[in-house]
């Protein structure tokens, strides 16, 4: 994308939240739960899928809906907590349900890793808490077993068949090198925040906690989409 699209990033939470506070004329505080403070909060999750041996990210194309046509990673909605008791809950079933690819519960829980918040210009009373989540893949066809081995991030990496990876009515799954993801035709933000998350993947940075302790990249991100929402796709950040 045009570095104009990706609007103006500020150092921190208190100076992106006065800045958009200033646009809006009203202020925009941190959302608690789904209707905290008299507005919307919709949670959802969302599943950055990769191949880590051979450097690529499973993104699937949206037929229809929200973003038809663009380029994002598997996910959406959260259900009600009888559905989704919890956010990794929410993410395989709509792994499961969008790819057609099964990953084991423990997976989604030990591979999450972090949390984006959305506002929009257009919607000021609603507002998306998206729960993100890495899973790392290793493609071995006919193997109808899930298996588990280790991985350069967080995330177990799950021994899946490739041939079990189908598109359903609302999404086409495909591989993209990690080089040449179609930002272009993503959401402003992917810009931003995959790409750092990929580049940690790739270069293998860890955080040192504590003696001989690792701790993997977390994601806090706060964006804000100028009216238009993704026809414009101009944020800040």
């Amino acid at each position: 994308l045009a570095p104009s699209m990706l609007g103006v990033s500020h150092s921190n939470l208190a100076s992106f939240q006065n800045a958009i506070a200033k646009s809006a004329r009203q202020p925009i505080k941190k959302p608690t739960s789904k209707n905290g403070n008299g507005k919307t909060v919709e949670l959802s999750a969302l599943i950055i899928l990769t191949n880590s041996q051979k450097r690529q990210i499973l993104l699937g194309k949206k037929l229809r809906g929200f973003g038809t046509g663009k380029y994002n990673g598997f996910g959406g909605r959260l259900e009600s907590p009888e559905i989704d008791p919890t956010p990794a809950h929410g993410a395989k079933r709509e792994l499961m349900e969008e790819a057609n690819i099964s990953v084991p519960l423990h997976a989604f829980e030990k591979g999450s890793v972090g949390v984006l918040t959305f506002t929009f210009e257009d919607k000021m009373d609603f507002s998306m808490v998206v729960h993100l989540f890495h899973v790392d893949v290793r493609l071995e066809e006919s193997g109808n077993d899930v298996t588990m081995a280790n991985t350069i991030s967080n995330a177990e990496s799950v021994v899946i068949d490739p041939n079990c990876i189908q598109p359903c009515d609302e999404i086409i799954p495909e591989w993209f090198e990690w080089s040449n993801i179609p930002l272009h035709k993503m959401f402003a933000d992917d810009s931003i925040w995959l790409t750092r998350f990929l580049s940690t993947l790739s270069k293998n940075q860890w955080e040192m906690v504590g003696t001989n302790a690792l701790k993997p990249i977390r994601m806090n991100g706060w964006f804000h989409f100028s009216p238009g929402g993704d026809e414009n796709n101009l944020i800040r950040h």
